[in-house]
């Protein structure tokens, strides 16, 4: 299917970043391949050990910051234990602490992480350190004027409500 063709062109595209020897390339392609995989086989081990190779490949980078969010979202996704997910990506902040206010292409920012880590907190059922951090990504998304971005806080904040069983906020 077309999940399985993205898979492979991005696995093309990691071949030619390393054959290039650009390993922030390499790792950003894994990235991608490693969340079209967990599309195909959400359940499998290879998209999250892939996810941790690019998170060691890329290191102290956006990218790295990227590999481990997605990482812990497929972790969450399979249910794993919350600590799990909670420990990559209080490893993840502290690089994204050191980051510029925004890094990469396409950007990422303070705003995306929290967004993104708060999404994983809230599917691990870590919900009252969720509802922190989607607060944070909602004064990221605020201050630096991202309302598409902001958008989908809301929504993930409207999940974790839902999650804790406070549907009228």
């Amino acid at each position: 299917g077309l999940s399985t063709q993205s898979a492979q062109t991005a696995r093309q595209a990691r071949n030619v970043a390393d054959d290039a020897r650009l390993p922030a390339l390499a790792a950003d392609a894994m990235v991608i391949e490693s969340e079209l995989i967990g599309q195909i086989l959400p359940n499998g081990d290879e998209s999250i050990e892939r996810l941790a190779k690019a998170r060691e490949l890329a290191g102290a980078t956006h990218i790295g910051v990227r590999a481990a969010v997605s990482e812990a979202n497929a972790r969450a996704g399979r249910g794993e234990p919350a600590e799990t997910g909670r420990a990559i990506l209080a490893e993840a902040e502290k690089v994204q602490d050191g980051l510029p206010a925004s890094a990469g292409h396409p950007p990422w920012t303070a705003g995306h992480f929290y967004a993104f880590g708060g999404l994983a907190l809230t599917e691990c059922g870590s919900l009252d350190m969720a509802s922190d951090w989607l607060a944070r990504a909602a004064e990221e998304c605020d201050r630096a004027g991202m309302p598409g971005l902001g958008t989908a806080v809301t929504l993930y904040q409207a999940v974790g409500l839902a999650a804790a069983g406070k549907w009228d906020g």
